[in-house]
């Protein structure tokens, strides 16, 4: 097992936070207004991206289980951080790949879906 990582550290790797984060909301106005047609509770990519950089190191794994408009996925892509997230909602999958395609210039490959277990099936 690895040791805990803190990129923060009241600033001694130049990552200086306090307890009050500043960054536009949707509900502020401005451009981000149209970022609420993706989802209902769209976060600021900026301000999750500064908080996977707070706890991960580059190319390392961020976890979603409820990926939403794929914020978090956008987030780790500009980051330089792997992500894997879960959702349920076929329309938030297809915007969360959408966003992705339109940030990188890649397109999104299905792969087979895995077998999985659940209650009913053992």
């Amino acid at each position: 097992m690895t040791a805990p990582f803190n990129a923060v550290e009241l600033g001694k790797h130049g990552r200086n936070r306090t307890n009050v984060w500043d960054y536009s909301s949707v509900n502020s106005g401005g451009s981000r207004g149209a970022e609420l047609e993706w989802h209902p509770t769209v976060k600021p990519v900026a301000m999750v991206a500064d908080a996977i950089k707070d706890v991960t190191r580059r190319r390392e794994l961020v976890l979603n289980a409820f990926l939403g408009s794929g914020t978090t996925l956008i987030a780790a892509e500009r980051a330089g951080r792997l992500c894997r997230g879960v959702e349920i909602d076929p329309v938030y999958v297809d915007t969360a790949i959408h966003r992705w395609e339109a940030l990188t210039g890649h397109e999104a490959v299905l792969e087979e879906a895995a077998n999985i277990l659940t209650s009913e099936a053992v």
